[in-house]
């Protein structure tokens, strides 16, 4: 994995897809990985489904992606900016609320899937259960050409979001993540 990241001079991220590559986040590797890409001072995408797996056809296995080895990679170099691409907030509240505790990491909503999603990944939503992750780590993203853009955008308007939760999303946070070169 070294040498990919070494090969890339002028970015300012690095994408990886666990799912459907050779390496996954248990990798012996992803310590590693997740090290370089602070020092070079990319953003480390990780993406946790590219597509809704019920279009797979049967003889393709792609399995789940476990998020436990990236949170072990992240607790050892507190400096990287991680962003999760496509993750879906499923079952995995407790490893995502450590995760996002972390000061550099983010998340997009392309995968995040029901009336109010946005709203209940931050909290805003009474009565509902809640991943909590905050307002200021949360950047829009569509997921396109796969998903409509629009679908992202009734996202943010479905939810119970105020005019500053909605600036942050749409493109502070993201401005936070990729200052300007």
């Amino acid at each position: 994995m070294s040498g990919a990241v070494t090969r890339f001079t002028k970015c300012r991220a690095f994408g990886f897809i666990p799912a459907t590559s050779p390496f996954d986040l248990d990798h012996i590797g992803m310590e590693s990985l997740v090290k370089m890409t602070s020092e070079r001072g990319l953003v480390l995408q990780v993406v946790f489904g590219m597509e809704d797996p019920r279009v797979h056809h049967p003889i393709i296995n792609v399995g789940p992606v476990t998020f436990g080895p990236l949170l072990k990679a992240v607790n050892e170099t507190p400096s990287a900016k991680v962003q999760l691409l496509h993750f879906s907030g499923s079952s995995q509240g407790e490893e995502l609320s450590q995760f996002m505790a972390k000061p550099n990491t983010f998340l997009d909503i392309s995968r995040l899937e029901g009336n109010g999603a946005v709203g209940r990944m931050i909290g805003s939503i009474e009565g509902l259960p809640s991943a909590r992750v905050p307002v200021d780590r949360i950047v829009f993203g569509s997921h396109a050409p796969y998903f409509p853009v629009e679908t992202a955008i009734l996202k943010l308007i479905e939810s119970p979001l105020d005019v500053q939760q909605l600036q942050s999303i749409m493109q502070g946070n993201a401005r936070r993540l990729l200052p300007r070169a």
